[in-house]
């Protein structure tokens, strides 16, 4: 919550440098927290936990948000290039010629496109990540990590898939803002409660389908 709040708020830290970098350390450091824990999520119950993990460690955790971000940013690291390419093209103040307009359009969608792939080697790279010990090196042997695949199976997969970007997207989208407008209440409802066990829920169903 204290990440959200100061993330919508952070613009109008930026007259005063050091409540800005105050803002972004705070941030970035509740924000690998929650990295973290997720992946503590998804790493215990690949090893038969039932339960939740407790708030402990929290020097571990962070630690494990920071690889565990760092290896969700490298495997979309494409797909982003791409889609900045394409938006670089247009939004170009160059030149509006129709050739560009268009091949901008294109790379974009390519890109869009790139992102489901790579999720599909992402997650089992975080699920071989979870075998090891939340090791960056688990992340990218992708002999391992095709084994992963190969053993959980793509439909197994599909379901975190789905539920990722289904049910979290149209929360975001559709029922978020809703939720936020509720007077008094409606920022604790999403910020503590409904958002939290979302993203929770992502990172066990991802363990179960490989416990």
């Amino acid at each position: 919550m204290v990440a959200n709040v100061i993330n919508d708020y952070i613009a109008d830290f930026s007259y005063n440098p050091f409540f800005l970098s105050l803002g972004i350390l705070l941030v970035f450091f509740f924000a690998m927290l929650e990295a973290g824990y997720i992946f503590k999520v998804v790493e215990q119950t690949v090893k038969g936990s039932t339960n939740l993990p407790k708030l402990t460690g929290l020097r571990s955790m962070f630690i494990h948000g920071i690889k565990e971000t760092t290896v969700s940013l490298t495997y979309y690291l494409l797909p982003i290039v791409v889609i900045l390419i394409g938006g670089f093209y247009i939004n170009s103040t160059v030149t509006n010629a129709f050739w560009e307009q268009n091949l901008g359009i294109g790379v974009l969608i390519a890109g869009i496109l790139l992102i489901f792939p790579m999720t599909f080697l992402l997650l089992p790279a975080i699920l071989n990540m979870a075998h090891h010990n939340g090791t960056l090196r688990s992340a990218y042997n992708f002999k391992q990590i095709k084994e992963k695949l190969r053993s959980v199976g793509i439909k197994k997969l599909l379901i975190p898939y789905l539920v990722t970007w289904i049910i979290l997207g149209s929360f975001y989208l559709c029922f978020a803002p809703e939720v936020r407008s509720i007077p008094l209440i409606g920022s604790i409802l999403s910020q503590m409660i409904i958002t939290p066990y979302l993203i929770i829920l992502t990172g066990r169903i991802l363990g179960l389908v490989d416990s």
